[in-house]
């Protein structure tokens, strides 16, 4: 890789909730060309990258450190996708830049370089990770909670279709979402959709919402082929003192494993996400080991994909989200630890989408057994659908 960057541009888009993101575009002086557009969360983990200096930046695109980007970048050359995004890493020249713009510009090297190799990005990506790629099974959004609005607590209530073909789990979690659909709207249930196409619905009741679930499952005929699955999103419940608070209850860590506990022994799950908070160590560890080995209790807000923060004796599953980290590099290198931890692989989506698809092709790439998209509506979660149909069948464009 020692094409020379020619020219890059940073320029603020409009994410899915009509707010501001940022894509880069960067030129290489054979004329390949990548673009990279960096999704945002609602409400940022506290492990987090910063985002501090893209906040400050906001639309200027002409603010001192793209200035200095677009300078040093200018006819300079790089070994590799991580010589590149080492610029970005902790103690990289360009540490400060905030984990968007860091991985807009990432994701737009990386398909640059993809470009002027003639393959595609998914294949990159498997060439940086050394990974064995798979297609990964969709977790499709059904009710919204928590930090999205709505009644319930929990952040997300998922189902999991598990066939063979991404076609047929695309069709199933049409069938079964639709189903969901229509039977709480004739009951007035539905006040809205969140930001990831979750239904909002007037139950402050997380069973009666899971028991709608199931029961369709089965009605519908599809319970070997449909799981369930949830994000607890604990870091979002905490109080402050050591508690939590599950709509009107307070509990302790003891009273919320008990609570945790009950679910998974009533429900058929094989996604169990951020079940407490990324500090809260021990009953981490505990129900890890109390799940049965047909579920997954998943790490989003505790590993914050960074391979620093990996253990999988908290977690047997990580949630890789790349503008947590803010670098494809830093991306693969949480995933490829992981893995050789023992731990699955989750790649997911965030609440303020742009109509990048990158994380298909990374889903794909690091042979991911899961990838959290939102629900099966809206045009930025369906461009990610779309690109796993694509993948499926070996055609990775539009674009790469």
């Amino acid at each position: 890789m020692t094409n020379r960057v020619d020219t890059i541009t940073v320029r603020t888009i409009l994410n899915s909730q009509g707010g501001r993101s940022f894509e880069a575009n960067l030129r290489l002086e054979d004329g390949s060309i990548g673009f990279g557009a960096a999704a945002r969360a609602i409400i940022p983990g506290r492990r987090e990258r910063d985002l501090t200096a893209s906040e400050q930046l906001g639309s200027q695109k002409d603010a001192p450190n793209i200035v200095a980007l677009r300078k040093y970048l200018k006819g300079r050359s790089f070994d590799s996708q991580r010589d590149f995004d080492a610029l970005f890493f902790e103690d990289g020249q360009f540490a400060k830049v905030g984990a968007d713009i860091a991985l807009a510009l990432s994701l737009a090297y990386c398909r640059a370089q993809a470009r002027s190799c003639g393959c595609s990005l998914k294949d990159q990506l498997v060439g940086l990770s050394d990974l064995e790629p798979k297609m990964p099974h969709p977790l499709v959004n059904v009710f919204s909670g928590g930090e999205h609005g709505a009644h319930i607590s929990y952040q997300q209530l998922m189902i999991i279709p598990q066939h063979d073909r991404i076609h047929d789990d695309i069709e199933t979690a049409l069938r079964v979402y639709g189903e969901i659909e229509k039977m709480v709207t004739s009951k007035g249930m539905v006040e809205g959709y969140s930001a990831s196409s979750g239904m909002l619905t007037t139950s402050p009741n997380l069973r009666e919402l899971f028991d709608i679930m199931a029961n369709t499952i089965e009605r519908l005929g599809l319970s070997d082929h449909v799981m369930l699955g949830t994000d607890v999103a604990a870091e979002h419940l905490e109080q402050g003192n050591g508690t939590y608070k599950v709509g009107d209850e307070i509990m302790t860590s003891e009273e919320l494993a008990a609570f945790h506990r009950g679910f998974l022994d009533d429900y058929n799950f094989y996604f169990y996400e951020d079940p407490f908070g990324p500090d809260d160590a021990a009953p981490w560890r505990a129900l890890t080991e109390y799940a049965p080995s047909s579920t997954i209790i998943v790490g989003d807000d505790l590993f914050a994909t960074n391979v620093k923060n990996i253990d999988p004796e908290l977690a047997s599953g990580i949630l890789l989200k790349m503008n947590q980290v803010g670098t494809v590099s830093g991306t693969l290198d949480a995933a490829i630890a992981a893995r050789k931890a023992g731990m699955k692989l989750i790649v997911s989506h965030r609440s303020k989408e742009t109509e990048d698809t990158a994380m298909a092709d990374l889903a794909v790439a690091v042979g991911a057994e899961l990838i959290k998209v939102g629900g099966p509506r809206r045009g930025d979660r369906i461009a990610k659908y779309n690109q796993l149909i694509r993948l499926a069948e070996g055609d990775e464009c539009p674009p790469v």
